[in-house]
């Protein structure tokens, strides 16, 4: 294996501290410099007050100017090592792009055969529920990993299908009169607590409109006199309602059950 061996000893490498007379510059000019700034300039000596700055501001350039020379003279050295190390690394990528793209196809294409090997175990194994549970809905991303054996995958495939045919039994155990609906909410979100959560919201909801119903029956027929309908005697009684689409659903659901006639008013 090839190494970065340099020829220039390192002991050579290591910067010198760059001397110059800066205690005496900052010794001389620190009194100049506070006098400059404690000075006030009457209107007549603006002329004079711009000379200064001028003055100023040409020896400050001079310093900057001088320290930017010092450090180009320093980083030459290093930057054409940089430059040099960059070709390098540059020649060594290339090749390491080529190889990596045959490991990226080749990992891609043991991860097709995976997933074909596991959309194979999930026809195979998904038995009643095939019309119902899509395999998109079960799979794992994770299950790609080669970490994840592909005995583990099908061990965590069955157990997702024994679970949802699990649940959809206690579900139809419930005698649910709006069981259909319970049965897609779950399969949309594969939760039983979740699902019976949703029961007692529909359980609310038609109580509701069950009570509704119940009084806009009373207040339509107050005026309608006991004494003069014999009990099975046919009333036919007109109100307008206000609900959602699933109240409307529910009202329906109360009419059918309790044998109510209805229909549209023309």
């Amino acid at each position: 294996m090839l190494e970065l061996v340099l020829k220039t000893p390192i002991e050579d490498l290591i910067p010198k501290l760059i001397e110059f007379n800066n205690t005496e510059i900052i010794k001389e000019l620190a009194p100049k410099l506070l006098e400059y700034k404690n000075k006030t300039y009457t209107h007549n000596e603006i002329t004079e007050a711009k000379t200064d700055r001028a003055n100023l501001n040409k020896f400050s350039k001079a310093v900057e100017d001088w320290r930017k020379n010092i450090k180009k003279t320093y980083l030459e050295p290093y930057e054409k090592f940089e430059n040099q190390v960059k070709e390098i690394v540059n020649l060594i990528n290339e090749s390491t792009i080529a190889i990596d793209t045959q490991v990226k196809t080749f990992e891609d294409t043991q991860k097709e055969k995976k997933k074909q090997e596991i959309l194979d175990f999930f026809n195979s194994n998904i038995g009643q529920l095939q019309n119902l549970i899509s395999f998109e809905k079960l799979f794992d991303e994770r299950y790609l990993n080669a970490t994840f054996s592909i005995n583990k995958v099908g061990e965590d495939l069955i157990n997702k299908i024994n679970t949802i045919n699990s649940d959809i039994k206690v579900i139809n155990d419930l005698k649910f009169k709006q069981e259909s609906h319970l049965i897609d909410y779950y399969l949309n979100c594969l939760n039983l607590g979740q699902t019976l959560q949703e029961k007692i919201r529909i359980e609310e909801q038609e109580k509701k409109i069950v009570e509704l119903g119940s009084k806009m029956a009373q207040n339509s027929t107050k005026d309608i006199q006991p004494s003069n309908l014999s009990q099975n005697e046919v009333k036919c009684l007109d109100f307008r309602i206000w609900a959602t689409n699933e109240q409307i659903k529910l009202l329906q659901s109360f009419l059918i059950d309790n044998n109510i006639k209805y229909g549209k008013v023309k």
